[in-house]
């Protein structure tokens, strides 16, 4: 696997609006699972959860509310694309990413011709706290690890 580097300014940009939907979600009691499929945007938010400090500002800046992080592996739709798209526009490229920065062209030409995402995930959003919240600053598999 790739080395995960250090995130940018994209990929928190993209956290903060996961985090800002995963939180109206629960305050609509939505508490389906809201997978994070990218391993780009997973990698940022481990690396910000190295610095548990930051992580919680984080949270509250963008979702009013502490959020954890547990392995939830699944595949299928992406069910919130739709949500994000309704509020913030096309998903940009890298959400189709792996913890190194390299676009999984084939996921992401799918998704810019039928607007959806279907892939793997392993890990989602949870209540701060809650049943398995693993909050660790380890990288995730990348994309390609995790369709195989």
């Amino acid at each position: 696997m790739d080395a995960p580097t250090s995130p940018v300014g994209i990929e928190l940009d993209e956290l903060g609006k996961f985090f800002a939907l995963y939180a109206e979600r629960r305050s609509r009691g939505d508490d389906r699972v809201m997978p994070m499929f990218s391993a780009r945007v997973d990698a940022a938010w481990h690396h910000l959860a190295t610095d548990p400090a930051d992580l919680a500002l984080f949270c509250h800046r963008f979702a009013g509310t502490p959020i954890g992080h547990a392995p939830v592996k699944g595949a299928g739709r992406v069910d919130w694309v739709d949500e994000y798209t309704d509020r913030f526009g096309a998903l940009p490229a890298v959400w189709f990413a792996d913890a190194s920065g390299k676009i999984d062209a084939e996921i992401l030409s799918r998704y810019e011709r039928t607007g959806t995402v279907v892939t793997n995930w392993d890990c989602s959003p949870v209540p701060s706290g809650g049943e398995g919240d693993d909050e660790v600053a380890t990288p995730t598999r990348t994309a390609a690890a995790r369709r195989s």
